[in-house]
């Protein structure tokens, strides 16, 4: 499922140069980078581990890629100009790439190479490992409920099923027509959440309702969204996986709740007990990326695959949050078969 993701997110939003390169060796340097994030490394992040030796070995690498693109690019352009036509990439694909490389500071300094490499390497970091997760509990949730698999596969048969046993491709106006994937998506991340808590550090005093207690500026707040989303204030039985709770469910936007923090309107979400993507300013800004995401790369695995447990005893493993994301406790073995 890692290598799935990666491979989706690199092609939509870094571009077809990008996806060409790489391969499954490169998304194993993605999962060295991603075994970085342990918490003694937000306190000491140059300690001598081996897991942080090959995190800054994946680091220099995948930063090499992607200088050899930029500059591949800019030699490209180069040519282009001398030939008199036109040397700024605007008869390219755009792509997330194109825009950075073109991209200037508000004192007009033009991006430098090295960081326009280095944040194209988080970029795509950020777009994997939490959709990753999701996808992997979802396989494994839907794996338990074999019977949902089938309702979800009529979804795909009545959505774009052909003469034949055939379907068409899957475009983007099929989102918003499939309301029971998308249920299944919401419901993992809501018991599945990629992350559990949200801090924020507090700036004016917060008189806390209904006590004498005012928060003072300086401290740090902290509110857990594993808590909410397993909640039977907000949920009906909340330890149950259920898509269809979803059912009929639509979030409205209220003018007050909207703003634009510089990558165009959003909802602040900070009215809802649902928050896998977090709120307010730092709330994620890959939420309508990751729900197409998911939805695509969930929808064609249906389309294919039958998920089967191994055994009748099988189950799905508890969710571990003592760890950096969402990691099962055990292993649990799946079998597929093609439809």
């Amino acid at each position: 499922m890692a290598k799935v993701t990666m491979f989706t997110a690199a092609r939509t939003l870094q571009g077809e140069e990008v996806r060409a390169q790489l391969t499954g060796e490169m998304a194993e340097l993605y999962h060295d980078l991603d075994m970085g994030f342990q918490p003694v490394n937000f306190v000491a992040p140059w300690l001598p581990l081996p897991a942080n030796r090959r995190r800054d070995v994946a680091q220099k690498r995948l930063r090499g890629l992607y200088l050899g693109i930029i500059e591949a690019r800019r030699a490209r352009e180069l040519e282009k100009g001398k030939l008199g036509q036109a040397g700024d990439g605007e008869d390219e694909e755009p792509d997330m790439l194109w825009t950075l490389m073109r991209s200037v500071y508000k004192d007009g300094a033009p991006m430098e190479d090295g960081d326009t490499a280095s944040l194209m390497v988080a970029l795509l970091l950020g777009g994997q490992h939490s959709s990753s997760a999701a996808g992997t509990w979802m396989l494994l949730e839907l794996t338990a409920r074999v019977e949902l698999q089938e309702e979800l596969f009529e979804e795909q048969r009545r959505l774009g099923g052909e003469e034949g046993g055939g379907f068409r491709p899957l475009e983007l106006a099929d989102v918003d027509k499939m309301p029971l994937m998308m249920g299944a998506v919401k419901e993992t991340l809501r018991v599945h959440s990629s992350i559990n808590s949200i801090m924020r550090r507090v700036k004016n005093p917060i008189p806390v309702p209904g006590t004498g207690y005012v928060i003072p500026p300086g401290r740090t707040m902290l509110a857990s969204t594993s808590v909410m989303h397993m909640s039977e204030e907000y949920y009906a039985r909340p330890e149950v996986w259920d898509p269809k709770r979803w059912e009929g469910k639509v979030e409205e936007d209220r003018e007050e709740d909207m703003v634009d923090y510089g990558y165009g309107t959003v909802n602040k979400g900070t009215r809802s007990p649902y928050l896998p993507f977090g709120a307010g300013r730092h709330r994620c800004i890959g939420e309508s990326f990751a729900y197409l995401n998911l939805c695509t790369i969930m929808a064609t695995l249906v389309r294919e695959f039958r998920f089967l447990p191994t055994n009748e005893k099988w189950v799905v493993p508890p969710t571990d949050y003592s760890s950096m994301f969402a990691m099962a406790t055990r292993p649990a073995i799946v079998k597929w078969e093609r439809r």
